[in-house]
């Protein structure tokens, strides 16, 4: 039997998130930003960091990305991680 995909469709530019999904982005983000805070490494301006994390994960997200790991490597990688 096929394994169920972590995808699913890809959503329209402001297009909301329900519940479910508004928690699997929140959890995603602070596993993303805790590690950044467990790796000691200084980011310039956290505000910026965590509004650049919280992006990556949405637009992700939006291209129909389901997988929380797969949204955290996003959030990491656009802040060089």
């Amino acid at each position: 039997m096929p394994r169920p995909s972590s995808r699913r469709r890809s959503r329209t530019p402001g297009e909301p998130f329900g519940p479910k999904e508004t928690r699997l982005l929140s959890h995603a983000f602070n596993r993303a930003w805790t590690e950044v805070v467990q790796r000691g490494r200084p980011v310039s301006d956290e505000r910026t960091a965590r509004e650049r994390i919280a992006r990556a994960i949405i637009d992700t997200a939006h291209t129909g990305e389901r997988d929380p790991a797969a949204l955290e490597k996003a959030g990491l990688a656009c802040v060089g991680f």
